[in-house]
């Protein structure tokens, strides 16, 4: 097969519109079965129309990632193509497919006025029409809507789209997010219809059900524009304005946290299309231009990623009945029913039931549901347009299937599904490997991964559906193995930016839609997500711009913790919540003032780190001295020297101390003995919790100790993650007994514990760092042969694409594949065994060609392999 140049990117999105950004960032793949291939210098051109805005020239590098572009200024509302010449490492010429982005509308140039209407007190939310003419034959035609309410878009009766639970959540007085929709699809020549149902998100909470919090907002209000580019050049654009009419609409309640309720015989059929009859209906009320910054969406967009069929659907009542859908997921349900105009139907989500077969909520907020008024003409069909929950079970009220009666004194359901949404992110890997149980623990933290991402990381999605932050970077490793998450975390840092106080405190959550109390506010465990995060990204994408623009946000909370301290030490927070014992979620086993301080080192490690890559020189002295005498400090107040421990002998302690490398030489064996011994004492179970888990399984992994993580993970009593799996755990428990037989509790769709991910992808199937500091990219791979393990199937995709590794026992020995993408290279590190011998494609080291390099020592052999396939095979002594 040829190379090929596959995936070019822009923002690393595919084709993306709505680019607002002056520079934004280039990349691409090479696709190249080859051993060896890769690029040694790139070109990239791109036009607007056949006009060259900008050459790059050649540079002579292998880099494909996060190239700025650099050439004339870019014109807003613009299609612009763009292509990558490469010169490969043999000599040949590389052309790439032609590319596209289109760039986005600029603050002052939105065409139309921002309109809407007053809340009206019954609740019921408004819809607003107008029609419009398309002259001729359509080139392209996009819509721009931004508004800090929910909407949906309908253009002569269809849902335009498909995404779900727009706009994006952000601090709605700082920062609102403007969408861009493809409408071509949807028009026709001549008179066309444009429809907008508004609902209430986070800016508008109100009670009468469930509520974590209650907040009035203003006015619901929108501005939309449409640019229509025809066949013959012209260019037709027009916005939002007295054109728009309004009514009230068919939804009569719409709260984030209570539900949504629709009443069929108020539905306004045909009111997206031309001509509608608009009889009562007012002209739209028009606004000032809210003060927030309004920008491209940043994240990627939630869609309906997966659909559920009931597994189970038992009758409870002569009017009701329970469907179990067999796994728990966020989202919603769609229920297709018949039955009498004016016909009552209610949906109750829930994860647990009670005794009596019911649907129990109380342990995600109750009551949340779904009520539905049939129109009574025919089969109609329900689902929620602005609001999800967390649920297995939906309980149906009024309703029954045919079966059971339904369309005899009730409404008759002819079809249910449950739909889960998340945010529509690229995988980034998979993990399987021989042991059963491994694969179901994997396989629950990814369903709690994917039911919390929406447009921010939640921490639950129903009690609180809040974008905690120690989750961000605790769990950061887990997930950028498993999904693409640039996008995402670019929004979340947007969030964090935006709710950092003046003082430099960040809040516990972001966007900060609830001021907490009682430390809940402000933890530094949570808030050194400002720092963690854009340090992880760089980590793992080699982009110095995130650093470039978070920095400032960094240094605010960096010198706030500097603030809080006393003699380098801190003593506020949450701690190391959800830990093991008899009285959770609050932290027993370790004293705040030992997680906060640790990770205070951990942000001033980081701190001296980016300042150094940022050359920021006075900063970097700063971060320097201070990190030693936190250092200093926390051996000062906390190592007990004779017990060769820190404060209690913790496991979440001495983890997090020997991950940071705070002990002293001449402790630093001595608390890992006490780690291992009461991991061991503790029949190989942890007591770590939310914040100190993670480096458990860290320290452990740093100091080869991953047999000790074998153990505790194969696990099946309380406390373990085999725990939840064996006593039917679908999605990953908020606490490690959340499933306990007969006494369920708290959430059981939460993913904070799930760091052991970090391990299966990084021990496991060995991907460790990126060193993008090598003329090539390199990754470092380090696998751990786990003896209870007969083997591992893993890839993980990079910027420069998937890599893969599969390794398998065979009798005395073990058989490791590796296949590398082109323009990246491979650090693999075998550990020694004793007379450990070692051949790739059955020639030993000394006399294969096929490696650039090797080197051995007592512990390890180091090898430095270049792009292509390989087969090794480590004979065991």
């Amino acid at each position: 097969m040829s190379d090929l140049i596959l995936n070019g990117t822009v923002e690393y999105k595919e084709s993306p519109s709505g680019v607002d950004k002056e520079s934004p960032l280039f990349g691409w793949q090479l696709s190249s079965e080859r051993k060896g291939a890769g690029q040694r210098a790139y070109r990239i051109m791109v036009y607007r129309e056949e006009e060259l805005v900008w050459d790059s020239k050649r540079a002579e590098s292998a880099r494909s990632f996060s190239i700025p572009y650099a050439g004339v200024p870019l014109e807003e509302q613009s299609v612009y193509t763009w292509q990558v010449q490469l010169w490969m490492e043999e000599g040949s010429k590389l052309v790439s497919p032609v590319y596209n982005f289109e760039t986005g509308i600029k603050e002052g140039s939105w065409v139309g006025s921002w309109i809407g209407c007053s809340r009206r007190a019954d609740g019921v939310m408004p819809v607003f029409r107008r029609d419009f003419t398309v002259a001729g034959a359509v080139k392209r035609a996009r819509l721009y809507i931004c508004s800090k309410n929910p909407y949906e878009i309908w253009i002569n009766g269809k849902r335009a789209g498909e995404e779900y639970l727009e706009p994006a959540w952000t601090s709605y007085e700082k920062t609102l997010f403007y969408t861009v929709y493809d409408i071509a699809g949807y028009l026709k020549a001549g008179e066309n219809g444009l429809g907008i149902f508004l609902g209430n998100g986070m800016e508008h909470i109100e009670g009468r059900r469930y509520a974590k919090f209650t907040v009035t907002g203003g006015a619901q209000q929108f501005i939309v524009q449409v640019n229509l580019e025809y066949e013959n050049g012209i260019i037709e654009k027009w916005g939002s304005d007295k054109n728009f009419h309004m009514s009230p609409g068919p939804v009569t309640y719409s709260c984030v946290y209570g539900g949504e309720d629709y009443d069929g015989r108020k539905a306004l059929p045909g009111f997206s299309e031309a001509h509608y009859t608009e009889e009562g209906w007012e002209e739209a009320a028009v606004y000032e231009k809210p003060a927030a910054r309004i920008i491209s969406r940043i994240n990627p967009p939630v869609r309906i990623k997966e659909r559920y069929h009931p597994v189970r659907v038992v009758k409870i009542s002569d009017t009701s009945c329970v469907c179990d859908f067999g796994t728990n997921f966020s989202g919603w349900v769609k229920l297709e029913v018949r039955g009498e105009r004016g016909c009552t139907v209610r949906v109750v989500p829930g994860e647990l039931l009670r005794q009596n077969g019911e649907v129990s909520q109380e342990f995600t907020g109750e009551p949340h549901y779904y009520q539905y008024i049939l129109r009574g003409n025919g089969t109609e069909t329900f689902v929620p347009k602005f609001t999800f929950y967390g649920l297995r079970y939906a309980q149906i009220e009024g309703a029954l299937p045919e079966k059971f009666g339904g369309g005899h004194g009730t409404a008759c359901i002819t079809g249910i599904e449950g739909q889960m949404l998340y945010t529509d992110m690229q995988a980034a890997g998979n993990f399987e490997c021989s042991v059963p149980l491994w694969n179901s623990i994997h396989q629950i933290i990814l369903q709690a991964m994917k039911s919390n991402a929406k447009s921010v990381l939640t921490d639950c999605p129903h009690r609180e559906k809040l974008g905690w932050l120690e989750e961000t970077h605790l769990m950061g490793p887990s997930l950028m193995y498993n999904f693409h998450m640039y996008g995402l975390y670019e929004k979340l840092l947007s969030d964090i930016r935006d709710s950092q106080c003046e003082n430099g405190m960040v809040p516990s959550i972001a966007p900060e839609f609830t001021e907490f109390r009682d430390g809940f506010r402000d933890s530094p465990e949570w808030g050194s997500a400002a720092i963690v995060v854009p340090w992880y990204i760089y980590k793992k994408y080699g982009d110095i711009h995130i650093l470039r623009e978070s920095y400032s946000s960094m240094v605010k909370y960096a010198e706030y913790l500097n603030s809080r301290s006393e003699y380098n030490i801190l003593h506020h927070g949450l701690g190391d919540w959800c830990d093991f014992g008899i009285n959770p979620p609050f932290s027993q086993n370790t004293p705040i003032s030992v997680t906060a301080t640790a990770v205070y080192y951990y942000d001033l490690l980081i701190m001296e780190k980016v300042s150094r890559l940022l050359r920021k020189n006075k900063d970097l002295d700063r971060y320097t001295k201070r990190r030693g005498k936190v250092k200093a400090a926390f051996n000062r107040e906390f190592l007990d020297k004779q017990g060769q421990r820190y404060v209690n002998g913790s496991q979440t302690a001495n983890a997090m101390a020997l991950y940071l490398e705070i002990p002293e030489p001449d402790y630093a064996e001595g608390v890992l003995d006490c780690l291992i011994k009461d991991i061991r004492i503790r029949n190989n179970h942890t007591t770590g919790g939310d914040v100190g888990f993670p480096f458990i399984l860290r320290a452990l992994a740093k100091h080869r100790m991953d047999g000790i993580v074998s153990d505790m993970a194969v696990r099946t009593d309380n406390p373990s993650y085999g725990f939840q799996v064996v006593n039917g755990a679908t999605s990953l428990c908020e606490e490690w007994d959340g499933n306990m037989p007969g006494k369920c509790k708290n959430s059981q769709n939460h993913f904070m514990m799930g760091s052991i991910e970090e391990w299966f992808y990084g021990s496991l199937a060995g991907f460790k760092e990126m060193d993008f500091d090598t003329a090539v990219p390199v990754l470092h791979l380090e696998p751990f042969f786990d003896r209870k393990a007969e083997w591992v199937n893993a890839w993980h995709e990079v910027l420069q694409g998937r890599v893969r590794v599969r390794w398998e026992r065979r009798e005395g020995s073990i058989e490791l594949k590796l296949s590398i993408p082109a323009n990246l290279r491979l650090k693999l590190v075998l550990r020694q065994t004793e007379n450990t011998q070692l051949t790739e494609s059955h020639a030993p080291l000394a006399e294969n060609h096929r490696i650039l390099s090797w080197s051995e020592n007592e512990q390890d052999v180091i090898l430095y392999l270049d792009s292509g396939s390989y087969d090794f095979e480590i004979q065991e002594s």
